[in-house]
């Protein structure tokens, strides 16, 4: 069994796709492990879709819309973010915009491809802050609204 893991670490995310579009074509592997922006683009690797235009050139305000949780130049935390951090958001910006790209790149049809097609198992590592644990997800056995409140946990 070959398995292949990523790591999160948002700006990373086009590195980590590039480096993996390379690894993939030549290791062939049966399982993708993932976590946070990986998460992103596990199935489209796996299924060799080239989704690199998102990685490339998404902005803060692609993912947060025009309210972004840091303030340009400086990176203090904004207000909104504030509030969501004190009032124990899970995260520090409304991701709708985030879904939004999700679902623009990897569509439900995309994903019952996926599902059904004989492609590498997909885990999606996410943490549970409530139990206090990191839980693991197999793609495959998830449905499609399940698979994107894992990948944007």
């Amino acid at each position: 069994m070959k398995i292949l893991s990523f790591t999160g670490g948002s700006t990373q995310g086009g590195g980590l796709y590039g480096v993996g579009l390379g690894i993939v074509e030549d290791y062939k592997p049966n399982v993708i492990i993932c976590e946070s922006v990986s998460a992103l683009f596990a199935i489209p690797l796996a299924m060799k879709i080239d989704v690199s235009d998102v990685f490339l050139s998404y902005t803060t305000k692609d993912i947060f819309g025009k309210y972004p949780p840091l303030n340009k130049p400086n990176n203090f935390i904004s207000l909104r973010g504030l509030i969501r951090l004190l009032t124990f958001k899970k995260s520090l910006g409304k991701q709708d915009e985030l879904l939004k790209l999700v679902q623009k790149h990897i569509s439900e049809s995309v994903f019952k491809e996926y599902k059904n097609g004989n492609y590498a198992d997909v885990y999606i590592a996410a943490t549970n802050y409530t139990k206090n644990e990191i839980e693991l997800f197999k793609a495959k056995e998830l449905d499609y609204q399940t698979f994107l409140k894992v990948v944007l946990a």
